[in-house]
């Protein structure tokens, strides 16, 4: 806002019939109340922030739609919890999730002959793949179950592919990076993003202690945890180096509906490595669909030899 006094402002063409400058002092400068209601709206329509505008207008509707909609979404909530207790009564299996199926043909992003190649490879050295350190951290029977989970997948792409630096999004209990962490060669580096320290992880999988990852992890050097949220501009571009030199990128978010796009967005807008792997986990989940439908770049979906939930290879070029 200007420092300057309203009186010596100069007015556009539309305000000439009043101009303040040459008023007796003392005086007030009278109009009818309507010029002078119409004249200062039309200003602040001028001089207005865009950005404030439009969230005015927003706010307006939400405030409108807000009542319709949140029943919308309710009956729809309570139409999906319905329908999850028809299958559990039907189906005998410990996690069931409600998805949708599309074409292929007119999807936004197609496979190319180098990711159809490269998930042959991965699946056959899957087919011989170990998880040792998990077992050796007593990890849970159902994280070595392959097909249906991606641990194995996990290690075989990092023992095939041996890239020097991978970046995953979600440390969690630690299980993923335990999964790839043997396989790195000596000089790789994993960075793990988290908004909640490994050593302060509560009742991950009912254990006490959340994380299965320990001090002795990172003594080495070779995997650190970053604290922050990568889908927030400023802590990628903090540590846009880490990504932009990142062979292998592992994405294992909350699947909000918001953060894998924020994600992406930083993706595109600050940029990866050309050929810079990236994995999406569970982009079966319903909330998943449309991020992973939408995704132009080459891709291919290995949900048969991955995650039961989802697993999907972006190619980025």
């Amino acid at each position: 806002m200007s420092s300057f006094p309203k009186q010596h402002m100069q007015r556009s063409s539309a305000d000439d019939e009043w101009r303040p400058e040459k008023q007796e002092p003392g005086l007030a400068a009278v109009r009818p109340e309507h010029v002078r209601r119409n004249a200062k709206s039309s200003r602040a329509l001028r001089e207005a922030d865009p950005f404030r505008l439009h969230k005015m207008l927003t706010n307006i509707a939400k405030k409108l739609m807000g009542p319709p909609l949140d029943a919308i979404f309710r009956y729809r909530d309570l139409g999906m919890r319905l329908q999850m207790h028809r299958l559990h009564s039907q189906m005998a299996a410990q996690h069931i999730l409600i998805s949708a199926v599309s074409s292929a043909h007119d999807s936004p992003g197609k496979s190319s002959d180098v990711l159809l190649e490269l998930g042959a490879r991965i699946i056959d050295r899957c087919r011989s793949e170990e998880l040792p350190l998990l077992r050796e951290r007593n990890a849970p029977d159902w994280v070595f179950c392959w097909p249906g989970e991606h641990y194995r997948l996990l290690a075989g792409i990092v023992s095939l592919l041996q890239p020097l630096s991978i970046v995953e999004i979600g440390t969690n209990t630690g299980l993923s990076a335990l999964a790839m962490y043997p396989r790195m060669t000596y000089d790789a580096r994993l960075w793990t993003f988290d908004i909640v320290r490994w050593d302060q992880l509560r009742d991950g999988m009912g254990r006490e202690q959340g994380s299965f990852l320990r001090d002795g992890d990172f003594e080495d050097g070779r995997l650190r945890q970053i604290i922050g949220d990568p889908a927030c501009v400023a802590t990628f571009r903090e540590h846009s180096k880490v990504f932009g030199n990142a062979d292998l990128i592992f994405v294992d978010g909350p699947k909000d509906g918001s953060f894998e796009n924020n994600l992406l967005h930083n993706f595109d807008r600050l940029g990866l490595k050309k050929s810079c792997l990236v994995i999406f986990d569970d982009i079966r989940y319903w909330t998943m669909l449309k991020f992973w439908r939408e995704i132009e770049r080459p891709k291919l979906d290995l949900t048969s030899f991955g995650h039961f939930a989802g697993t999907g290879l972006v190619l980025w070029e």
